[in-house]
């Protein structure tokens, strides 16, 4: 998921750049980048995909706060390599290069008016379950945050985050 491009922008920003109104979540995570150019349209019908169904509960506290806003999605078990056909949120657990309780969100440009922007989805990456739930804690709070201010438009946006956080904006 890391691309080079948000890496980069990552390193440049560092982690006192706050961004209204995601400067409001809590904890606020070490890295959070957003693409100005673009952004994620949330619409029902898409699927949470789960790796494993220990993930399951995770899983459900999403589609349970994406509910709450209008937003039916399901979920199902499915691997990252196995295809972003009505995927919303990919979950996948694996090792990441900030620590072993680590995270990372990607939300993609995704919009389903433009051709070149049909097949972005949100991945969540993250080392243990534990990390995934935390991830899905901040996802949760981007959402709701971004459809208070945008509506069904979530800017586009990278989030890394691991254990030790302890800045929080304000």
């Amino acid at each position: 998921m890391a691309n080079n491009d948000a890496v980069r922008l990552g390193d440049l920003d560092g982690s006192d750049a706050i961004y209204p109104p995601f400067n409001r979540v809590f904890p606020y995570p070490k890295f959070l980048v957003i693409n100005i150019y673009g952004g994620y349209t949330l619409l029902s019908g898409k699927s949470i995909c789960i790796t494993h169904p220990d993930q399951l509960l995770v899983a459900q506290r999403l589609q349970s706060a994406l509910a709450q806003i209008g937003i039916e999605w399901g979920i199902k078990v499915q691997s990252a390599n196995q295809g972003r056909e009505n995927v919303g949120v990919q979950f996948e657990i694996k090792p990441l290069e900030y620590g072993i309780d680590a995270y990372e969100v990607e939300i993609e440009i995704y919009s389903p008016y433009q051709n070149h922007y049909k097949n972005g989805i949100i991945s969540l990456l993250a080392t243990n379950l534990p990390s995934l739930e935390n991830g899905v804690g901040t996802l949760i709070q981007v959402i709701q945050l971004a459809f208070e201010e945008f509506e069904e438009d979530i800017p586009s946006l990278w989030i890394r985050d691991w254990m030790d956080t302890s800045y929080s904006a304000g």
